[in-house]
């Protein structure tokens, strides 16, 4: 129950770990009703009220309890063969054959659908950690192929589906010991000098990736915020240097950017698509504008339209962006 609050406090994603136990208390007929009604509880209660009283925090400051959820631009299709994409990555026997990835993914999940269902009905077999691990995978990977054809956000990259990983190899391994256990000797020894072949496979795939990551970690930085891009670009410098000067709000095309990089709690720029957000933006009557070049995001009202509706007082050019200086809002109800 702690561990499932904790992983919902830090994503919302965390829900797949709470439905996974839902699950195994549920239908674990090893243990009374009488029981089983007081660990459901005792899980839903503490598993909840911590991300409750998180989502309540969020509405009564900010009107919405997850944050902007835009709808989804992909469709269910799109997600399996970019969930292919990510297992191609994965599994080095299938880099090159990314269609063939997304068909083992969907192999793989229907197959671990089908053994949950069989240990379901076959009690006997239910309290085993492999049912655990099987439905954890299938909670997570329905979950976030759904999500992201609901809700808008990046490309299922190997950062979301990083969760599958872990199962996904005690699947394998749980489906190894299963053959085994049915082989002759001569078979058995056949099947384990193939599968450390694979296994050799692996390792030796995932030795040139990370060689190959280090090699542009070494020039440039580790991916991301901490790259040398940002960290050593000279509006980062610039503001770090004159934080005092940042008196007003501040928004960003990048806000997380602004604050991990600086400290300053800075704004996100509002999204095209949420009205309200556009008012509430265009109604703050001074404010900073930072504006990554490395930032663009198709999502957010673009840089035009904030000059166009804003009066610009002062800017700040300089490697890596720009900082704006707006007031005195020329907003009209029409827009």
């Amino acid at each position: 129950s702690i561990v499932t609050a904790a992983a919902m406090l830090t994503r919302y994603a965390g829900v797949t770990l709470f439905a996974t136990g839902f699950f195994l208390i549920f239908f674990n007929s090893g243990v009374i009703v009488k029981k089983k009604r007081k660990h459901l509880l005792y899980y839903f209660i503490i598993s909840w009220v911590p991300v409750a009283l998180n989502l309540l925090r969020n509405y009564f400051r900010e009107g919405n309890s997850t944050g902007i959820r835009e709808k989804a631009i992909r469709t269910i299709a799109a997600n399996i063969s970019e969930a292919g994409s990510v297992f191609a990555g994965w599994l080095p026997f299938l880099s090159q054959y990314e269609k063939a990835a997304a068909i083992v993914f969907m192999v793989i999940l229907i197959a671990a659908t089908a053994f949950i269902i069989y240990r379901l009905l076959q009690q006997q077999y239910f309290p085993f950690i492999s049912t655990a691990v099987a439905c954890f995978f299938c909670t997570y990977a329905f979950f976030i192929l759904g999500i992201a054809s609901i809700s808008r956000f990046e490309d299922l990259s190997s950062r979301l589906l990083s969760p599958l990983y872990i199962p996904l190899l005690l699947i394998l391994v749980f489906g190894v010991k299963a053959v085994l256990s049915k082989l002759t000797r001569i078979s058995k020894n056949v099947f384990i000098l193939f599968a450390l072949i694979i296994y050799g496979g692996f390792h030796f795939s995932y030795y040139q990736q990370n060689a190959a990551a280090w090699e542009g970690i070494k020039d440039a930085g580790i991916p991301g915020y901490a790259e040398d891009s940002w960290t050593r670009s000279a509006l980062v410098t610039y503001i770090k240097q004159h934080k005092s000067d940042f008196r007003r709000p501040v928004y960003a095309n990048a806000n997380d950017a602004v604050y991990f990089l600086t400290g300053i709690p800075a704004l996100a720029v509002p999204h095209k698509e949420v009205p309200k957000q556009i008012n509430s933006f265009l109604q703050e009557p001074a404010f900073y504008l930072v504006w990554f070049t490395d930032g663009e995001n198709n999502d957010l009202v673009s840089l035009d339209f904030i000059l166009s509706h804003k009066k610009q007082v002062d800017v700040k050019t300089m490697d890596g962006g720009s900082i704006y200086y707006f007031t005195d809002s020329t907003y009209t109800d029409k827009h």
